[in-house]
């Protein structure tokens, strides 16, 4: 059973709400919630110059034009669909393919790739089509609502394969939770194109929906159905829908070229992706840990490094690991196999874990689990950095741990070199001796309860650090007993202000920003904050002063500054 992707955008993908054989069981309460904003952070730690600041832009790029204000939650609800094909990996419904979760981003992209070379527009084409449903009056009313017993239906979906630790997990097995608040009878059938079932992928099935023994089959497609009970999550349906439906998300979005609002720009859609996740992951967090709530898990260690068992062709081996490990020892940490862990031991672990370290993998998968006191550190590369750095976010969103990323350099025979993904594909990461060592100083520091000795030059460096990485419990217990040294530069006092700011010592704040403007007057940003706090202290008859210094330092920025201050404008007029 085929795929034609010569069809015409308007014939080749199904709009909800619009074409037939698509219900929902009911009107859905809500579609995207804000959530908190994740503890992500990215760092260069290559030992090419050239290279860290090659990450070091990328990072720039990402935190100033990817990163939404606040990331958002998007609603799954359970759907009634006739008519369903499964074909590799993909969904039809009435003939029409199914833009649905990741899936339905890879038809989004394996559509584009097929038909670019007879049509260079195509991708203009599938934008202008979906742009084209948000004028539709279909799409204006809520979808079409199912009024029939639908208990003994069973339940259908995708699958990418049955190997892959991390899209099992993330895509398929978190979908199973949608089921919970539902009568449901019949089987759960899981399609892919896979020839066979990995032992993993039945272990976790078992671990974590243990209820459905016996009623969970894999299948391999194609497979044809004429209703089924699927499972329908909204982030695509943004793209395809009206703003009655789905209210916008322009303003959590940073402004920039990047995000191009309601249109289904592929460059945006990915953007969405990383600063967003499915409610169902979690739903699986929440079914994972309830398992483990009477478990015993005292053997389990808090601090580990997660190797990775040789698996032929996919093995990534990373350069220095072993020193790395080495390093590591003395503060506390073993090497784990998530291999050699069953499923809710992997929960346990995780769920317990004070820092968590690997090279880039699935394994980070398991962040999903990882307790809001949890240091998950990965080490890649500028190829992960810049392909692979949003497929983790989602986890690290859900589970609130600190999720750091140490971009190193490519374990090739010409490690300065940037491969090409597309004719090398992923490859592994090597981490420098020096990078060893700083890796190793930067757990230190994390762990560390009192300041450690250090000169000047290390003080400051490792100020820079920490800031960078905005470590600021660590910066805290690094500088409270070093504040005779901060004389030494701006900076400090900079890094300073943040640890006044995170325990809410607002006057600490505005001393430590007074210090680094009389250093470094040429900083707006710091006395346009130093203006704001006279606010919020009440101490609004500093504020005269400080604006006319702005005035004299910055004319450009000044007119547009005051305009902001309505309160100083309430202040003149008493």
């Amino acid at each position: 059973m085929s795929i034609n992707y010569e069809k015409t955008p308007e014939a080749f993908f199904f709009a909800p709400g619009v074409d037939p054989g698509f219900y929902v069981k009911k009107t859905p309460d809500w579609t995207w919630r804000e959530m908190p904003q994740g503890n992500i952070v990215g760092y260069p730690i290559s030992a090419y110059d050239h290279l860290n600041e090659m990450i070091a832009t990328h990072i720039r790029n990402h935190d100033r034009l990817r990163k939404f204000r606040a990331p958002v939650m998007f609603n799954t609800v359970p759907i009634i669909a006739d008519d369903v094909r499964f074909s590799h990996s993909f969904t039809a419904i009435g003939g029409k393919w199914f833009l649905n979760g990741a899936s339905g981003t890879r038809l989004r992209n394996r559509y584009v790739w097929k038909n670019k070379d007879t049509n260079p527009q195509v991708d203009d084409d599938v934008i202008a089509h979906l742009k084209a449903l948000h004028e539709d009056d279909r799409t204006k009313a809520p979808l079409p609502v199912f009024d029939k017993d639908i208990r003994d239906l069973d339940f259908a979906i995708d699958c990418r394969n049955t190997f892959n630790f991390y899209h099992f997990l993330t895509e398929t097995l978190c979908q199973l939770c949608l089921l919970d608040d539902l009568d449901f009878r019949g089987d759960i059938l899981i399609h892919s194109p896979s020839k066979g079932v990995r032992d993993f992928i039945k272990d976790w099935v078992k671990a974590l929906f243990p209820e459905y023994k016996g009623r969970i089959k894999f299948r391999r497609s194609p497979k044809r159905y004429e209703r089924v009970l699927s499972a329908f999550n909204m982030r695509h349906f943004y793209h395809q829908t009206s703003e009655q439906m789905m209210p916008s998300l322009d303003a959590l979005a940073p402004r920039g070229w990047v995000w191009r609002r309601r249109e289904a720009d592929r460059n945006s859609q990915a953007m969405l992706a990383m600063n967003s996740c499915d409610v169902m992951l979690t739903r699986l967090r929440a079914r994972a840990l309830d398992k483990i709530r009477d478990m015993q898990t005292d053997h389990l260690p808090k601090r580990f490094w997660v190797a990775r068992a040789a698996t032929g062709n996919r093995n990534r081996e990373m350069r220095n690991e072993d020193k790395l490990i080495e390093a590591l020892r003395p503060h506390g940490f073993q090497v784990i196999y998530f291999e050699h862990l069953k499923p809710l031991e992997q929960v346990a672990i995780m769920a317990n874990a004070e820092i968590m370290m690997s090279y880039h993998g699935a394994g980070f998968a398991n962040m999903l689990f990882a307790g809001p006191q949890t240091h998950c550190i990965e080490v890649g590369n500028l190829q992960s950095a810049l392909h692979r750095w949003g497929d983790f976010m989602p986890h690290a969103l859900v589970s609130g741990c600190a999720y750091r990323n140490f971009f190193a350099d490519f374990n090739t025979d010409t490690p300065d070199v940037v491969p090409s993904i597309l004719t090398e594909g992923l490859v592994p990461v090597a981490l420098s001796l020096d990078g060893v060592m700083r890796m190793a100083r930067y757990v230190e520091l994390l762990t560390a309860k009192n300041a450690l000795p250090m000169s000047d030059a290390e003080l400051l460096a490792t100020t820079k650090m920490l800031s960078d990485l905005k470590e600021r419990r660590a910066l805290r217990v690094l500088l409270e007993p070093n504040q005779h040294r901060f004389a030494l530069d701006p900076d400090i006092w900079a890094a300073w202000a943040s640890c006044c700011e995170e325990i809410e010592d607002f006057e600490g704040v505005f001393d430590a920003l007074s210090e680094v403007f009389a250093r470094a007057p040429q900083r707006f940003w710091v006395l346009e904050r130093l203006i704001w706090l006279t606010k919020r202290l009440d101490r609004v008859d500093l504020a005269p002063n400080l604006l006319a210094q702005h005035a004299a330092l910055f004319p450009q920025r000044h007119d547009a500054f005051r305009s902001k201050l309505r309160w100083y404008r309430d202040v003149e007029s008493a």
